[in-house]
């Protein structure tokens, strides 16, 4: 009895700690944006362009975010709160200006929502990375399945809310939503005591080490840039089905409904999938898993082309991606040596996904136009 008590309290205790609430504060402000972001970019997008240009949207998201990521990688590391506060400042600005002249210069939209999804894609690296920079190695796996699940939570929430608010007060009132966000989230990264030395960094020779030795790095590599590939197809069939009946109040909501429900099964995969899953088929099989569940959801839509197909296609994909898949990833990546991992990592973010993205955007744009919508789910099962 006593004993228990004792774990409750250290357990109350750990929560009510500073570093735990800031770092959850951080997580969840930046899933929140993330949803906002994205509901915010589709709508205004799909309002400007027909559902087709939406492959110029992925070349060019790609693109930016490579270079953003491999020309910051090194001020992160060095400057990390100076890089939030420019980040946070200076979207906050973008945003601003795009709403009082942007939307009057022809095509700015195009690019205005690609640098929006990658400042969505900068505060979520931002966000784990000083968490990561908080804590010790073995505390952060201890407790970064706790701060995701919170995050998650909260945008589940959020997202259910938002229709709400859109019906309410319009599309806009996702920007005045996004803006906040921004500015609050400087608060906290700002309070967070991370611990970094910028003498760790990896040197050039050191980071420069041969890595296309290790063949699993080569097969991960690929394969990452294959899903990527696939999830930019999935992502163009649910907004392509989205575009033919709404109207951009009917978008966005839907949107949101959409991103909140898919959390709710990325958060069940991550609490209740993971442990059973490795222990069942090991990260091999998750890996596995991803693709043939991928092309069972394909095949339903074909045979039944609706929202709902395409909402659950959307759904199995992002649960089954961005929990078991990087789960899988991680572990399949920790058996190589410590500086190869590191530029592995690097090089399958920076550069696999981008290679993935640029290639679903190039299918999207010759499919689309020569056979229609239901080419890219062809597509998908092939890839």
């Amino acid at each position: 009895m006593f004993d228990a008590m004792k774990s409750k309290n250290r357990l109350l205790n750990k929560v009510l700690a500073r570093t735990f609430l800031l770092s959850t504060i951080v997580i969840t402000i930046a899933i929140s944006l993330t949803i906002l972001i994205n509901t915010y970019v589709t709508t205004i997008f799909l309002n400007a362009y027909p559902a087709s240009s939406l492959s110029y949207l992925y070349f060019s998201q790609a693109i930016i975010l490579m270079l953003v990521t491999f020309s910051t990688r090194n001020i992160i590391a060095n400057q990390p709160k100076k890089f939030c506060f420019f980040i946070e400042v200076l979207s906050t600005a973008l945003i601003i200006f795009y709403l009082i002249i942007g939307h009057d210069w022809n095509y700015f939209t195009l690019i205005y929502c690609a640098i929006l999804t990658t400042i969505s894609a900068m505060n979520a690296i931002i966000a784990w990375n000083f968490v990561a920079w908080t804590f010790t190695m073995r505390e952060f796996k201890e407790n970064s399945r706790l701060f995701s699940a919170v995050g998650t939570l909260f945008g589940i929430g959020l997202g259910y809310l938002l229709p709400l608010a859109i019906h309410a007060y319009g599309v806009n009132v996702l920007v005045y939503f996004i803006i906040f966000l921004l500015l609050l989230f400087i608060i906290p990264v700002s309070n967070m005591p991370i611990m970094i030395n910028a003498k760790t960094s990896l040197n050039k020779k050191q980071y420069a080490s041969n890595i296309n030795q290790h063949k699993i790095f080569i097969w991960l590599f690929l394969y990452v840039a294959v899903l990527l590939l696939s999830n930019t197809l999935i992502d163009f069939v649910v907004k392509g089905t989205v575009a033919k009946t709404n109207n951009s109040n009917d978008i966005a909501s839907y949107m949101a409904t959409l991103y909140a429900t898919a959390n709710i099964f990325v958060l069940s995969a991550q609490l209740f999938l993971m442990k059973p899953f490795l222990r069942w088929f090991g990260a091999g099989g998750i890996l596995y898993s991803t693709p043939i569940a991928v092309i069972v959801s394909a095949i339903i839509y074909l045979i039944h082309p609706s929202l709902t197909t395409a909402t659950i296609l959307f759904v199995i994909n992002l649960s089954i991606y961005y929990s078991l898949f990087n789960l899988a990833r991680e572990i399949s990546l920790n058996v190589l040596p410590p500086l190869v991992r590191a530029k592995a990592k690097s090089l399958i973010k920076g550069f696999a996904n981008t290679v993935g993205a640029i290639a679903g955007s190039i299918i999207i744009l010759m499919m689309s136009k020569l056979f229609g919508l239901y080419a890219n789910v062809i597509f998908i099962i092939f890839t």
